[in-house]
């Protein structure tokens, strides 16, 4: 079993606000207070000590404040207080074990005003551990992520809804429990507080989440096996194309450069990388789809949120036709353009859609490249006809919708 790396909570940015429980809270402001009766009056012992932090702040580069005697009571009620005063107070005490102790009993923890981030239901909510699911955000924000803004959002945008309900997932196991916007989750994107972000940023060390100059940090290289496995099937998730090969695409040609050295570096063998209409592109030779399995299949038993996703059924299909040999494979074309008619029964389908519901429906693996000639040839015979919607093309059957494309 693998010792994952530990976050813990007086490692976070120091401006993070921290509720903690109240009966350990108030012990310990207690007992900084009883430092301060021996420095002053007991009567201006609040006062002092705010005077005290507020000379403190600096240390921290956080937003300077001049607090009044009334906050050390909100604290001491169990409200949420800056992580950075806690770690001035801890000083004061001069007891190396006060902070774990605090951090046994941390409740929640969110940025000044942003969501809270409750504690996990089973086990305390710090340490934090970086496992792979830690690890695959990262690749995800990256990929479909959008962090910043002069409203300090952080947000991921996924259309497919059991992919977005993952990426969900992971976020609640690596952080706690936090409400998200209904709204804009049906519309596609998961918003989700800040201080996340900023907490993944913190401990990788990276430059930023935006994909156009982005750069991989020099920890995610010394990684765990299984967390690079994670990293590489999030950003297959979001930027890559499973057809008759495993693709990956970006804009960033020195980012999709050492994407590709990562992968190399797990033992893959990879194509060399090309520009295509402006991204950079390269792609997982199939000879590499054995191990790649092996290896999601092993991430999956611990960590079931980080596979293929929606595109798992995709690489199922390559596999598939990948073990048996195409070269050897002799396609019964009578049995498939039947199965492909009742497909296309009221409805229309794009080659990738139809490839995948020939395979969930009757069990069919056949090539992207395979199918897409022998639609061709259908349409030839005239048994279907497609159309061209937008950049998309659309293969259909019924005379209905061959009506409704000529209004």
């Amino acid at each position: 079993m693998i010792n994952y790396a530990m976050l813990h909570f007086w490692e976070l940015p120091p401006d993070t606000y921290v509720k903690i429980n109240v009966e350990v809270v108030r012990e310990f402001i207690l007992k900084v207070l009883e430092i301060f009766d021996k420095r002053v009056n007991k009567g201006r012992r609040d006062k002092a000590l705010v005077d005290w932090l507020f000379e403190r702040s600096e240390n921290h580069k956080v937003w300077k404040k001049k607090y009044d005697r009334r906050q050390i009571h909100y604290w001491r009620n169990g409200n949420f207080i800056p992580l950075w005063v806690i770690i001035e107070l801890s000083k004061l005490l001069n007891n190396k074990n006060i902070l774990k102790k605090i951090e046994r009993h941390v409740i929640a923890f969110k940025s000044r005003s942003g969501r809270t981030i409750h504690s996990f239901k089973n086990r305390q909510q710090f340490p934090l551990r970086i496992t792979p699911e830690f690890v695959s955000l990262y690749f995800h924000l990256i990929g479909d992520g959008y962090v910043g803004g002069k409203k300090s959002t952080a947000s991921y945008f996924q259309k497919n809804h059991g992919a977005r309900e993952q990426f969900l997932q992971k976020l609640k196991n690596c952080f706690g429990d936090f409400t998200i916007s209904s709204k804009s989750y049906e519309n596609c994107v998961v918003e989700f507080p800040f201080i996340i972000a900023r907490i993944i940023k913190k401990y990788l060390r990276n430059n930023g989440f935006y994909s156009a100059d982005s750069k991989l940090p020099k920890i995610i290289y010394n990684l765990d096996r299984l967390s690079k496995v994670a990293g590489l099937a999030a950003i297959i998730v979001d930027e890559g194309n499973i057809d008759d090969t495993i693709m990956i695409g970006m804009y960033n040609y020195d980012l999709i450069v050492q994407l590709r050295e990562l992968i190399i570096s797990l033992g893959y063998k990879c194509g060399k990388v090309s520009e295509r209409k402006t991204v950079w592109n390269f792609s997982i030779s199939n000879k590499s789809l054995n191990l790649f399995k092996n290896d999601l299949n092993n991430l999956s038993k611990s960590f079931p949120t980080c596979d293929l996703s929606f595109k798992r059924i995709n690489f199922d299909i390559l596999y598939e036709i990948h073990q048996r040999g195409t070269d050897n494979t002799v396609y019964n074309w009578d049995i498939i353009e039947k199965q492909i008619c009742d497909l296309l029964q009221n409805k229309e389908l794009t080659c990738p859609e139809i490839r995948v519901l020939l395979k969930l429906e009757f069990n069919t693996a056949i090539s992207h490249i395979a199918l897409l000639r022998f639609l061709r040839k259908m349409r030839r015979n005239e048994k279907i006809k497609h159309n061209l919607n937008g950049n998309t093309l659309e293969w259909y059957k019924d005379s209905a919708i061959f009506l409704a494309h000529q209004t």
